[in-house]
């Protein structure tokens, strides 16, 4: 219930109260009426703070047109929006507000401002327009801008570029190092993400799972499940071991390694996995030839898991073999065949969007798709 302002003004204090308390748009709009009827429609604080609630919503649109109605906006609430249309999947605003704020207005971007818009850039040479605005405006070496220099230099495939910008980094925090390991380990520079690694253990930094899960994504594409062991056990010396991130990582390593045994095991220890854990486990599973094993651990959007309800093991004869049937609801823990064709067919929109070669069984007959 939005106090009435009968009995009096309503403090700014309170109306940020309000706004972080709305629980539901419709809360957020009576909270917005309050804040005009007492005299708050233009304070760049109470605004600030209503634009970053908006998003939380997704209502763009609000957040846009409530940030154009303050006459003098300030850099700070012009950062909200351009951070607010990134996350919110709009990154074409993001640049457009960009491009708005150096043309026209007089307002400078800070580091925060080169740090969201970043990230929006939809190609290379956008990326290398806002890298030499923020070296021209002296945020080039922040190490906010930095990171996301490395990540999205990285995601073009321009390592050289990326690597430069870590090298000339006068400071480097976790963030910036695991940007620049993923790097490397995305563009399949496996080697060069071990030694930076290496180096990042050697200057004494704190690592996070994030480090932890790139550098096994490195030494699973080696193969190296010695070493990838060694890792496993830091993880687990500095408390990591039962991170979503890191007993993904360990997924690929074992898989990628040959031990899908020890892989299955680990996905077991994850209570809710994402859908980056069960890629991992059906990656590993199709790169150890048991294709039809994916149906252990299958997706589903409305936050369920259906795990296998057949399984296949392909020979190297080419001959499938039928192991098991059922299904298992994590809803209730029942087992059951499936309901309908359209759970069958939903199972195998899934697994080509993989573009896995599976072997489905229909009253005993088998059907290569």
């Amino acid at each position: 219930m939005i106090p009435s302002s009968s009995k009096g003004r309503l403090s700014r204090s309170t109306l940020i109260a309000l706004i972080n308390k709305a629980s539901t748009f419709s809360h957020l709009t009576q909270t917005h009426a309050q804040l005009i009827l007492n005299g708050y429609h233009y304070d760049i604080t109470t605004i600030t703070k209503l634009t970053q609630k908006l998003f939380d919503f997704g209502s763009t649109r609000h957040a846009c047109a409530l940030v154009f109605s303050v006459p003098k906006p300030d850099i700070f609430l012009f950062n909200v929006l351009v951070r607010g249309f990134s996350l919110n999947a709009s990154p074409s605003s993001s640049i457009s507000l960009y491009t708005h704020l150096r043309r026209n207005t007089n307002l400078a971007p800070n580091n925060f401002t080169y740090a969201s818009t970043i990230p929006a850039c939809s190609d290379d040479k956008h990326l290398m327009l806002l890298h030499a605005h923020s070296i021209i405006d002296g945020y080039g070496s922040h190490i906010f801008v930095g990171s996301a220099l490395v990540k999205l230099y990285s995601k073009f495939s321009r390592v050289g570029f990326a690597r430069k910008v870590f090298d000339g980094m006068p400071e480097r925090d976790t963030v910036l190092w695991n940007s620049m390991i993923s790097g490397l380990v995305n563009n399949c520079c496996y080697d060069e993400s071990v030694q930076v690694f290496r180096d990042m253990i050697a200057q004494g930094v704190r690592l996070d799972s994030s480090t932890v899960n790139a550098v096994l994504s490195a030494f699973a594409e080696l193969q190296e499940l010695r070493v990838g062991m060694g890792i496993q056990c830091l993880a687990l010396k500095i408390g990591f071991n039962s991170c979503v991130y890191v007993l993904t990582g360990l997924i690929s390593l074992y898989a990628k390694c040959g031990d899908v045994n020890t892989a299955r095991m680990l996905f077991g220890l994850i209570s809710k996995p994402d859908l980056i854990a069960y890629n991992a486990m059906i990656s590993g599973f199709t790169f150890n030839g048991w294709c039809g094993e994916i149906r252990d651990v299958i997706f589903s959007d409305n936050g369920t898991v259906t795990v296998v309800y057949r399984l296949t093991v392909r020979g190297s004869d080419g001959e499938a073999y039928r192991e098991s049937t059922g299904t298992v609801s994590t809803i209730d823990g029942s087992i059951s065949d499936p309901d309908s064709a359209a759970e069958e067919n939903v199972f195998c929109k899934v697994c080509a969007r993989f573009g896995l070669g599976l072997y489905l069984y229909h009253d005993d007959q088998t059907t290569s798709m």
